[in-house]
């Protein structure tokens, strides 16, 4: 498995950056929301973001762990 993984080293990366780069902007987009949603409502920005920031770490973390 780890001979493997450094076979695919080169085609891993040129997947992983993309991927990365659409993950931190999910981020800044959740951030911007949150801080719209703040102004408005901070009762409601609790309700509707954590759910969605809980979501979005668990996927984070279940991604960078490899497995779907």
């Amino acid at each position: 498995v780890i001979v493997g993984a450094f076979i695919a080293t080169k085609e891993f990366r040129i997947l992983l950056i993309p991927i990365t780069v659409t993950l931190g902007l999910v981020a800044g987009d959740l951030i911007t929301i949150n801080a719209m949603l703040l102004e408005a409502n901070a009762i409601l920005a609790s309700l509707i973001m954590i759910p969605l920031t809980l979501i979005y770490a668990f996927s984070v973390v279940e991604w960078w762990k490899g497995s779907d």
